[in-house]
């Protein structure tokens, strides 16, 4: 997905009385072009002249503020994958007062085609003062139709979206009863942008041929085969109960070899190293979001590489004594009767860090990190841990590249980091697995960063040791003492024989 920049005025945002425009940063996406005013007017003559060499006190300003917003908007872009403007506007505008977002006019062009979603049909409520005020809160965005979706998912009338969406709103539905608020995402998503390909859609209707085109649309449209990747999957499932609940035959099944294969691809990790880890340790935080950031990651990494739902749930009450006892949110659901008890031993770091930013009143009902606060509803919850991911992200990026860190620093990349160590230690992959809370043993590997450069370059080294060098006369080290050592003994040999003639 490539994202540009540029330094441009805002032709559609005239201001009154004058001829002035906002001076912005035109970012472009997917060749969908939104413009991020940095603070300052500017007329187009002026604009014509402002990068050249010899200009006014006052349009130099202007310039370096211009360029110096340039600068912020171009790290931002590298920081943010993948890119979505929501993200790119909350970091552009994270040390400026809030301000209104601008309505932008509507606008018709010749290949535009409305999304079939003008208005998500809703289930009928009785009580329709709760179904209004539901719908006037913080609602979802879709990528393709650009439509606001109310955040409850069970208020929309599934079965008027046709036969697959009405099985897809039966586990919805169940998913938002379970708090599944992930899992339901990602079945809502990839529903919509199934629909947005085709309306109505039935089983009978997804054949390979569908899934082919659908993935070539997907592709035209700048998808990743990650992303199409993950849309798919949840169809798979939601195929496979619809055969369940006998609404269509096991012969139409789409999926499988000699049909249609979901793309996926390796997602290679590269391990951070020890250089690496010790730069970010000792790094030296320029201000308190650095250090406070820093330090929530470098607690996931001695945490077992917790993942950070689980560090945002954590309660004093799961420290017993020198350990944090806690099962993985993850495996609520899905591991009844299996799930695993993950014990981590509290260092000497990470006590400083509960007490550094945990919350001051230890009581065994209270978080220990002012990350969540009691009585929220799901959506909040897993709004509030995706946001707190995204500032950890987001800060160990500007860390790791003053570092001169090559490796991507993410929440994640502590979870690998700490596998991978305990790996290249030669420590039992059983108790790495017990560390991680992982249930399939298979699973393991997924969390191992693929080996370094250097490692491979070492392993190849041994392979090439039975080459010649390019000087046949120019030998190693061990070849010559070797050499020597084999005509010394040649010549303590010859001496031996004349002591014995001499003396016969």
């Amino acid at each position: 997905m490539k994202v540009t920049t540029a330094i441009r005025p805002d032709k559609r945002w005239k201001r009154k009385n004058s001829n002035l425009f906002p001076l912005c940063i035109r970012v472009t996406c997917n060749r969908k072009p939104r413009f991020f005013p940095v603070g300052t007017d500017i007329t187009l003559k002026d604009f014509d002249k402002l990068f050249d060499q010899r200009v006014g006190k006052d349009l130099a300003k202007i310039r370096e503020k211009a360029e110096q917003r340039h600068e912020d908007a171009k790290s931002i872009v590298k920081q943010l994958d993948p890119f979505s403007y929501d993200d790119f506007n909350d970091e552009f505008y994270r040390d400026q007062p809030r301000r209104k977002k601008k309505v932008k006019p509507e606008r018709q062009t010749k290949n535009f085609k409305s999304s079939p979603f003008i208005h998500l049909p809703t289930v009928k409520d009785s009580n329709k003062e709760s179904q209004k005020t539901d719908f006037n809160k913080r609602k979802f965005k879709n990528q393709y139709g650009k439509q606001k979706y109310p955040q409850k998912k069970s208020l929309i009338d599934y079965n008027a979206l046709g036969q697959v969406a009405k099985i897809y709103g039966e586990v919805i539905i169940l998913s938002e009863l379970q708090n599944r608020i992930g899992n339901l995402t990602n079945l809502f998503n990839s529903l919509i942008s199934l629909l947005s390909f085709k309306k109505n859609l039935k089983f009978r209707e997804i054949t390979s041929l569908f899934l082919e085109q659908y993935q070539a649309w997907m592709e035209a449209k700048g998808n990743t085969l990650s992303t199409i990747g993950f849309y798919l999957r949840p169809l798979r499932t939601i195929f496979n109960k619809a055969i369940l609940n006998k609404i269509i035959k096991q012969e139409f099944y789409p999926f499988g070899r000699n049909r249609y294969i979901i793309p996926s691809t390796d997602n290679i990790k590269k391990a951070i190293c020890v250089e690496s880890l010790q730069k970010l340790y000792y790094h030296s935080p320029r201000c308190q979001q650095e250090e406070m950031y820093k330090d929530f990651w470098f607690f996931i990494y001695f945490g077992n590489g917790m993942n950070m739902k689980d560090l945002a749930l954590l309660k004093y009450s799961k420290i017993k004594g020198d350990f944090i006892h806690f099962y993985r949110a993850k495996t609520e659901r899905t591991a009844k009767g299996k799930r695993r008890l993950v014990s981590v031993y509290i260092n000497e770091d990470m006590r400083g860090i509960i007490e550094k930013w945990g919350n001051k009143d230890k009581g065994p009902d209270n978080y220990i990190f002012p990350i969540l606060q009691q009585g929220i509803n799901p959506y909040r919850l897993r709004e509030l841990v995706q946001l707190f991911i995204k500032r950890v992200n987001y800060w160990m990026g500007i860390i790791a590249k003053n570092e001169s860190v090559s490796e991507e620093v993410l929440t994640m990349s502590g979870r690998h980091a700490f596998a991978t160590q305990l790996r290249d230690s030669n420590v039992n992959k059983e108790f790495i697995r017990e560390a991680l809370g992982q249930i399939d043993p298979d699973s393991i590997d997924h969390y191992f960063a693929k080996f370094q450069n250097s490692s491979h370059i070492q392993y190849v080294a041994n392979l090439e040791s039975f080459k010649k060098t390019e000087d046949n006369n120019i030998q190693s080290e061990d070849d010559q003492i070797q050499s020597l050592l084999f005509q010394l003994g040649i010549l303590l040999n010859k001496k031996n024989k004349q002591h014995a003639v001499q003396t016969f």
